[in-house]
């Protein structure tokens, strides 16, 4: 008879806990989930299948709100970004005249193709890495945003989390995201060729984001 101790599995992933905990390395208290909470304890806490936490109060609302406004500052960067995108690979092309509608279309679908997603899309714009960068670090806070920050946050929140931390948590995204959105703000601005930027607009246009998402 083998007597081997088997690894528990995730009832997720099919992981043992070992390889979970290598993919889970990082255990910071922005990440929420069952699973992980049991990882970074080393032990197995068994998760809730359906939501059963309904519960609304203030507070939570309030948080919910954050998350809200912090959602839609990252769905506005990623949208800005493909549009630019697509603006970029379609305004030489169109200059020339007489181009026929079948052309255009081609013309459309390799557009869209090329800003199929947000790295695509920044990409395609043909900044110099020095820059892109500044997009790229938005991107992932893009993607922290729509992805994580809400993970493990139904019903009640009020005894769920440590909303200091949850507040700098969002503020760190949003830090990112800020300098996303002037950054592609400004060149959709030159892009159109509008009046150049007064310089003391951009850092109360930041200061108004971050208000606007952290503020209750």
């Amino acid at each position: 008879m083998n007597n081997k101790q088997r690894k528990p599995v995730s009832v997720l992933s099919g992981e043992d806990h070992v390889t979970a905990m290598r993919r889970h390395r990082t255990c910071k208290p922005a990440v929420r989930t069952p699973l992980t909470l049991a990882l970074c304890a080393r032990e197995w806490v068994p998760m809730t299948i359906f939501i059963e936490d309904f519960e609304r109060t203030e507070n939570s609302d309030e948080i919910f709100g954050i998350i809200g406004r912090a959602l839609v500052i990252a769905t506005r960067f990623d949208s800005m970004c493909k549009t630019l995108s697509q603006a970029v690979e379609l305004k030489m092309p169109t200059l020339l005249r007489g181009i026929s509608d079948s052309d255009f279309d081609s013309l459309v679908e390799k557009a869209l193709k090329k800003s199929s997603t947000l790295d695509k899309s920044i990409k395609n714009i043909g900044l110099p890495d020095s820059v892109a960068v500044i997009l790229h670090d938005a991107r992932k806070a893009r993607n922290a945003v729509a992805h994580d920050l809400a993970v493990g946050l139904e019903g009640c929140v009020d005894t769920k989390i440590d909303e200091s931390g949850f507040l700098t948590e969002v503020s760190e995204y949003l830090f990112d995201l800020v300098h996303g959105e002037v950054l592609i703000s400004i060149l959709i601005h030159e892009f159109n060729g509008e009046d150049p930027i007064r310089p003391e607009f951009i850092p109360a246009y930041k200061d108004k984001i971050v208000r606007w998402v952290i503020e209750k």
